[in-house]
């Protein structure tokens, strides 16, 4: 569900993608608590995408 769409976003967006693309230094750059952060921000993105995506389908 969500928790999965954001943990995976997390992964290969913050984690993979953006240091391939040079937008910011690797993962390694960074202490664990700013991973634990950037995770936790995509789990409550990801959480709420997928209530909001189910409320809408209920509506309408």
């Amino acid at each position: 569900g969500g928790a999965a769409f954001g943990a995976g976003l997390w992964l290969l967006g913050d984690e993979l993608m953006v240091p391939m693309l040079g937008l910011q230094d690797g993962p390694t750059a960074s202490g664990a608590g700013t991973h634990v952060n950037r995770l936790a921000m995509h789990l409550v993105y990801g959480i709420t995408t997928a209530a909001t995506v189910q409320w809408l389908r209920r509506t309408f």
